[in-house]
């Protein structure tokens, strides 16, 4: 199954491939909605505690709403406004390049000017 998905997003899949694809991806939009359902009768009901938790914990919104996602996502525009401040900065263009070399380095993320 496993490989029938990986061919289905190459670039000769089979009907029954790209058909398998196509149903897992429905089923996981419907479980999906049916999470999203969950979350607002929970909330509606005051029970935050149930909706936070569905949203941090389930694989289909824990890429959004999670504390690591947030921390990711603080860690972006952290490094995204270090850029923009050091192409404000009018340095010398190899000591620009050795700034954003070494935040590519310490971060893991591409430092370079948009």
């Amino acid at each position: 199954m496993r490989q029938w998905l990986l061919n289905a997003k190459g670039p000769n899949p089979t009907p029954e491939e790209v058909a398998l694809s196509v149903a897992i991806e429905a089923g996981r939009a419907k479980g999906g909605m049916r999470l999203i359902n969950k979350i607002a009768e929970q909330a509606e009901n005051g029970d935050m505690k149930a909706s936070t938790w569905m949203l941090t914990h389930s694989p289909a919104f824990r890429e959004h709403y999670s504390d690591t996602a947030a921390a990711n996502r603080a860690k972006q525009e952290g490094i995204e406004a270090a850029v923009s401040a050091i192409a404000d900065a009018n340095l010398p263009p190899d000591v620009e390049r050795d700034l954003l070399l070494r935040i590519t380095a310490k971060t893991g993320h591409n430092a370079s000017p948009s």
